[in-house]
């Protein structure tokens, strides 16, 4: 089991989760888990909740679109690509 290291002030509500046998991301905020390492990094975007999420496994790629920022209820239309899903070498650009 994953367990949070550090300040955990964010409320996160209808999260989206992607898996692989390598990886596992949580979405509110971007975070992604080497499944070995047993700890989750975190990347761009910021906090949001209802955002989509899809992994295309033929470019090793997590697409990220929307969401709404919880406090505010403002809606987010930015589409997120994180590259290199697996891989320690992850990056978010949007």
């Amino acid at each position: 089991m994953l367990r949070p290291i550090g300040a955990h002030n964010v409320t996160r509500t209808i999260s989206r989760f992607i898996y692989s046998a390598a990886l596992l991301f949580a979405l509110t905020s971007l975070l992604v888990s080497p499944a070995s390492a047993q700890k989750w990094n975190r990347y761009g975007p910021g906090t949001r909740s209802q955002a989509s999420a899809i992994y295309d496994s033929s470019t090793n790629q997590m697409i990220v679109f929307g969401g709404q920022h919880a406090p505010t209820n403002v809606d987010f239309h930015d589409t997120w690509v994180v590259k290199n899903v697996i891989s320690s070498g992850s990056t978010a650009n949007n």
